[in-house]
């Protein structure tokens, strides 16, 4: 089965599944999922597949902004922040009010990436096709190891004002925490591709069983100290025990607030 996540970066969980039905694909999928959040004073970010106008008018809607990665199924609008960003006059103009750069080395190689962000959104030629847009922005990252350099850019629309450049890099370094905390954990602490289960709905409930469990293990994760695939060992080893102690250790405060209306 195929499953569409939200993720809250800020609660380091999944919030919501939605399961894509048989022909069909993940495009009006968004929306029925988002459906089932409360949006407001949130920041949605999504893969550039879910750059559609209805997904992004239901988020501007119910009182969200929305950071979109644009990539070639945009066509021209992908075209056209391309050759903006290309202009050196414009990137020197950027640089001297929203312009970031950080530097990081991660698995023997060391990235930098550059974030740029503008309201300069006027000339784009299909502008009232996005509810609310206000800025774009770019992201360069480089990558340089074993004496190779690799360029990779990467571009946004977004409904953040001027004021929110902290913001729109916050959303965009974020954006990749669906794939390290969640679909990570499934594959490799839960092995979800290696169960042979071969009914489609009993499929569907271990998917959301296990989210629910990482969600769990998470909340309980600092009193054991431990990775959550060594927790998940221990119960194993001795459920009965194990158990208990497993719930005993959950912060309940913590919980109640995550459930409680805001």
């Amino acid at each position: 089965v195929q499953a569409m996540s939200a993720y809250g970066t800020k609660y380091d969980m999944c919030l919501a599944t939605e399961f894509i039905e048989e022909k069909t694909n993940e495009i009006p999928t968004a929306p029925k999922l988002l459906s089932r959040l409360n949006l407001e004073n949130t920041i949605i970010t999504f893969d550039a597949l879910n750059t559609q106008e209805d997904t992004i008018k239901y988020i501007t809607k119910n009182h969200a902004d929305y950071v979109a990665a644009v990539k070639g199924n945009q066509g021209i609008l992908y075209e056209d922040l391309t050759e903006y960003f290309e202009n050196k006059d414009i990137i020197k103009e950027i640089e001297d009010k929203n312009y970031m750069i950080k530097r990081e080395k991660s698995h023997s190689q060391i990235e930098t990436r550059k974030y740029y962000f503008t309201t300069d959104v006027n000339w784009i030629s299909n502008k009232k096709k996005w509810s609310k847009l206000l800025s774009i922005g770019m992201v360069e990252k480089t990558i340089e190891k074993d004496n190779k350099k690799t360029v990779e850019r990467r571009y946004y629309i977004s409904s953040l004002s001027e004021n929110d450049f902290e913001e729109f890099v916050a959303a965009v370094r974020k954006e990749w925490e669906i794939e390290n905390n969640l679909h990570w954990h499934l594959d490799v602490t839960f092995k979800e591709d290696k169960n042979l289960c071969s009914q489609k709905e009993a499929q569907k409930n271990l998917n959301i069983l296990r989210k629910f469990c990482l969600n769990i293990l998470k909340i309980a994760q600092p009193s054991y100290k431990l990775s959550i695939k060594n927790i998940r060992f221990k119960l194993s080893i001795n459920f009965e025990i194990e158990f208990p102690k497993l719930i005993s250790s959950l912060n309940t405060e913590s919980i109640i607030n995550l459930v409680r209306p805001s």
